[in-house]
């Protein structure tokens, strides 16, 4: 990982700027599917299809397979609290694969990781997901939503940023609690279907 540049910056600023206009005025058309099977709204489904092949690879906790969907200059920042956060963001490859054995480590076991909505305009992907797992469950959160953009170019995310959807309660719950203003609620059993 590099030392943030000014261009870092600005692209970073204008990505957040860019979620916020997207997701805050309700731009995201919802399309409930499968992790193999989402339809983008329009655009490039092949761009949308890189985004379900992410989804797919950190469901299977195959750090090399989700790392390799990454351009070698990649910019990405996750929802979570460890790895490529919005305080040591990843700007390559190479940060992205180190940064995931981490983030297996916190969400502590039968993780799921869901996009339920999915849209492409150029070269752009946004849309939303609905993460699972065990850290979860012991706080009495059956899952969290986030949402997300990214930017596809020749098959790879040349940037990826997603954030936690606060409106959302269950969301919202799981990150008071992680601040320790709120208890954690009665712990859920791992259902059968790990992604509900």
């Amino acid at each position: 990982m590099g030392p943030p540049t000014t261009r870092r910056l600005v692209r970073l600023a204008a990505v957040s700027l860019v979620l916020a206009i997207v997701f805050g005025s309700g731009l995201v058309v919802q399309l409930r599917q499968h992790a193999s099977a989402a339809q983008a709204q329009t655009g490039d489904l092949s761009r949308a299809q890189v985004i379900l092949d992410w989804a797919a690879a950190r469901y299977r906790a195959d750090n090399a397979a989700t790392a390799a969907l990454f351009a070698e200059n990649t910019f990405y920042i996750t929802a979570a609290a460890v790895g490529c956060t919005t305080q040591t963001p990843c700007y390559d490859r190479a940060s992205v694969l180190q940064s995931l054995p981490s983030l297996e480590v916190a969400l502590k076991g039968h993780a799921c990781l869901k996009v339920t909505t999915i849209q492409v305009r150029g070269s752009i992907v946004t849309g939303t997901f609905e993460g699972r797992n065990d850290g979860l469950r012991a706080e009495g959160i059956e899952r969290t939503m986030a949402a997300f953009m990214a930017e596809v170019q020749d098959g790879q995310i040349i940037f990826f940023v997603h954030h936690y959807d606060t409106a959302d309660p269950e969301t919202a719950l799981s990150i008071a609690i992680a601040a320790g203003t709120a208890q954690p609620g009665t712990p859920i059993p791992t259902p059968d279907s790990l992604c509900g």
